[in-house]
């Protein structure tokens, strides 16, 4: 059935018959329509929620939806969608989708106007308890001098000056001096931590300035709790409406602009002197490969979800891997999908596992000196502490140990996470 061949020359509802119920859209519900480079060999529909939830419908209840207006009634619809499709429907066929399918996900209002009830489901890794900070207008205000960032040649130019940086770093300038540094003044290492608080919200006005360049508008930005620990967040839903390069920009932009922090630090260093910065430099490339992961809901998910054209890809990841063993076997959650998906998501997999293994190993061979040189200082910083003059002494002593013992906090709840993404059955 064609959506746009949906109005009939006129509306065929006599007006001296008793009318059936009239249908309309919940509030706040609206209608998208396709998704542009869907990765289904048949494409849903999508509308949108009041709740920001995106819900994929056939075209049969997208068709009813696009006529439920407030002023046809179920018969009104059933004529029209039999005059457009060829196929006869009913007024009881229109009510028995509108109420098995349509209402339960909050599509159609009730027969007495008001929304449907709909528990909106969070996933184990989304972020909960979401609270906004910044207005929509604030977060327009503030991405808007950001835009230019997003041009291609400026991109570019962004893209190439880090490999140059990221080359002379790991390469021949290396950490050590950084984290010495760090580890034995904490107060260095305290501005590195509140570097990547500064960070993660320059991440989310990345998402922000790109949805905008891309013609969407940004919504709220905020705070929330991601498993045990706070998060920022920035509502870019809007770039469903845009093309799959604009909806890509935008969620690649915050590691983009994490990228483009690191070479902010690397200008401080080559400025000062001071290879510290260089330490924070390093600490938003983990970031930036840590959104990058497909296995939890940062911005790798939203990548691999919008280079596919598939809103629920962790669910089909298992299934793609599993066809890849079994050849043409293929399970019906990947049946469904076009054949380049599964090439894509076994390609961005292929290329991302091996640089964290890399990563992963590159901790692992260098963790015995950062250890030894940890409990070095914090012996040294223990005994400042102890031998104290006065209260306010005694507090940047105890601030300087707060600073070592964080960072070994957040090391092993990472490694707890990534232990229970491993025993976890969710993906």
């Amino acid at each position: 059935m064609d959506t746009a061949t949906l109005q009939a020359p006129s509306d065929p509802t006599p007006t001296t018959r008793p009318r059936a119920e009239v249908l309309r859209l919940a509030d706040e519900v609206e209608l998208i329509g396709h998704w542009e480079g869907s990765g289904f060999k048949k494409a849903p529909l999508l509308a949108r929620r009041g709740d920001g939830q995106m819900v994929q419908l056939a075209k049969p209840l997208y068709a009813i939806a696009a006529l439920a207006d407030g002023r046809r009634d179920a018969r009104a619809v059933a004529e029209i969608l039999t005059y457009a499709s060829n196929r006869r429907f009913t007024a009881a066929d229109v009510m028995t989708l509108v109420e098995r399918r349509l209402r339960p996900v909050g599509v159609l209002a009730h027969a007495d106007g008001t929304a449907p009830q709909v528990a909106k489901r969070e996933p184990l890794m989304a972020l909960r308890h979401r609270r906004p900070v910044l207005s929509e207008r604030v977060v327009n205000a503030l991405a808007r001098p950001f835009t230019w960032l997003h041009r291609p040649l400026v991109t570019l130019g962004v893209v190439l000056g880090l490999l140059g940086f990221d080359v002379w770093l790991f390469a021949f300038h290396g950490l050590a001096g950084g984290l010495r540094s760090a580890l034995y003044n904490p107060e260095l290492l305290l501005a590195v931590l509140g570097s990547v608080v500064v960070a993660t919200a320059f991440h989310e006005i990345g998402h922000a300035s790109a949805c905008r360049y891309s013609g969407g508008r940004p919504g709220v930005m905020g705070v929330g709790l991601y498993l045990v620990y706070p998060a920022f967040y920035c509502d870019v839903t809007d770039a469903y409406r845009l093309s799959r390069a604009g909806r890509l920009r935008t969620d690649l932009a915050g590691v983009y602009f994490n990228g483009i922090f690191a070479l902010l630090a690397g200008g401080v260093y080559f400025a000062t002197g001071q290879e510290a910065a260089l330490l924070a430099a390093a600490v938003q490339h983990l970031i930036l490969l840590q959104q990058l992961l497909p296995l939890m809901r940062f911005d790798g998910y939203y990548v691999l979800t919008d280079l596919t054209g598939v809103p629920d890809i962790l669910s089909r990841i298992k299934p793609i891997f599993r066809s890849l063993v079994h050849g043409q076997d293929r399970e019906p959650q990947v049946a469904e999908l076009r054949p380049w998906v599964r090439a894509a998501v076994t390609g961005y997999l292929l290329a991302l596992v091996p640089t964290l293994a890399l990563l992963f190993a590159w901790m692992v061979m260098g963790a015995p000196r950062v250890v030894a040189t940890v409990r070095d200082s914090f012996g040294l910083q223990l005994d400042r502490f102890q031998a104290a003059e006065g209260s306010a002494e005694a507090g940047v002593a105890a601030v300087s140990i707060l600073a070592l013992v964080l960072p070994v906090a957040w090391v092993l709840a990472m490694a707890e996470l990534m232990r229970s993404l491993r025993t976890s059955r969710t993906v």
